[in-house]
């Protein structure tokens, strides 16, 4: 289906380990603009935070004191997929800076 897999990190955090979830959080903002981080507790997590790097150490004693013991590190992709259904035979549209391609009655738009 050529959908993209986030890659990410399981991290167990415990009081000496701040620098190492920072760089963990380092690396992926070198790739992209902001990391999400998830609580593992529960069936749906307890937790789920953005950072863009600028506030690790304060979102590292938030969740050291919220309990959560393991984490789940991943970046935050900016990803938007639109399926458009034609029902008429004429279509006129100006899609910019988005590439678009017509496969038999269905629209498919990426953008670059």
């Amino acid at each position: 289906m050529g959908i993209p897999v986030v890659e990410g990190n399981l991290f167990e955090i415990y009081p000496e380990n701040r620098l190492e979830m920072k760089e963990i959080i380092n690396s992926y903002l070198s790739k992209c603009k902001t990391v999400i981080i998830r609580g593992t507790l529960g069936e749906a997590g307890m937790s789920l935070y953005k950072t863009e790097g600028n506030d690790i150490s304060k979102l590292y004693r938030q969740i050291a004191n919220s309990g959560e013991k393991v984490l789940v590190i991943e970046p935050f992709l900016n990803v938007v997929s639109m399926l458009i259904r034609l029902t008429h035979t004429t279509l006129d549209f100006v899609l910019t800076p988005a590439k678009c391609r017509r496969s038999s009655d269905m629209l498919s738009v990426t953008t670059s």
